[in-house]
């Protein structure tokens, strides 16, 4: 019986410890981010890491060449370079992550919305044809950007997920998306970079409630969806959800 418990035990700690890591308890704050964006991969996680260590001109080619391509190296800014590194290895390979331009309408936007969904099996899609109205009538105050969220979120929140921006103060779109216990535990967070600078903002996009049969004051749904209740510190966690720690 003795035995049994203290086997009982060890397989206890060491499934604790595993979850702490694969949770990035121990990480910096911004290679916990990219756990959570990523699920653990391995490869970005290494990546992540040789970024933290610093980014200057004497490690550039180091950094790339983990990367195992060129891409956008800003010296002494983490957060650009980490933000550069997702956007070339994620959002335009992984149907969970898109990167979108200011400028780019819904012929653009939807299509990786759609590969979203379909990758968590969901079948259902905004009425298009109302998008695209309301797109016409806001386009020019507000790109089509926002018009797409309002459409598309609710689908996502049905469903247990939650869209959420990445921003590196750019004027693009960088989003992925995950559950929604996931994204409250990071919405709103700031991970500011050493140089005092430099930053990454992540925001939840909170679904409209408005019924969108019908034309309505852009304004209000915007600001609406991508407001939270102020600055939260950085999670102690990936906060993942037990299923994503247990898929290796």
């Amino acid at each position: 019986m003795k035995i049994f418990f203290m086997t009982l035990l060890v397989l206890v700690i060491a499934f604790a410890a595993c979850y702490a890591i694969r949770q990035g308890v121990f990480d910096a704050e911004r290679v916990r981010l990219v756990r959570m964006l990523t699920n653990n991969d391995s490869r970005a996680i290494q990546v992540a890491r040789a970024i933290e260590a610093g980014v200057t001109e004497k490690n550039t080619n180091a950094i790339q060449h983990a990367i195992g391509k060129e891409f956008v190296v800003k010296p002494e800014s983490r957060s650009v370079t980490l933000a550069w590194y997702l956007i070339e290895f994620f959002a335009f390979t992984h149907p969970e992550h898109a990167y979108f331009d200011w400028k780019d309408n819904s012929e653009e936007i939807a299509p990786e919305f759609d590969d979203m969904l379909t990758k968590h099996g969901i079948s259902e899609r905004p009425d298009m044809e109302l998008l695209r109205e309301h797109e016409d009538d806001y386009y020019s105050e507000h790109t089509a950007f926002p018009v797409n969220l309002a459409h598309y979120a609710p689908i996502f929140d049905k469903a247990g997920l939650a869209l959420v921006t990445l921003d590196a103060n750019w004027d693009s779109y960088y989003v992925f998306v995950v559950e929604k216990s996931t994204a409250y535990a990071w919405r709103n967070v700031t991970i500011e970079d050493p140089n005092k600078e430099d930053r990454l903002t992540i925001q939840i996009v909170t679904p409209p409630q408005e019924n969108l049969s019908k034309a309505q004051d852009l304004d209000e749904v915007f600001d609406m969806m991508m407001s939270s209740p102020g600055r939260i510190p950085v999670p102690y966690s990936a906060s993942l959800p037990l299923k994503k720690i247990l898929t290796l």
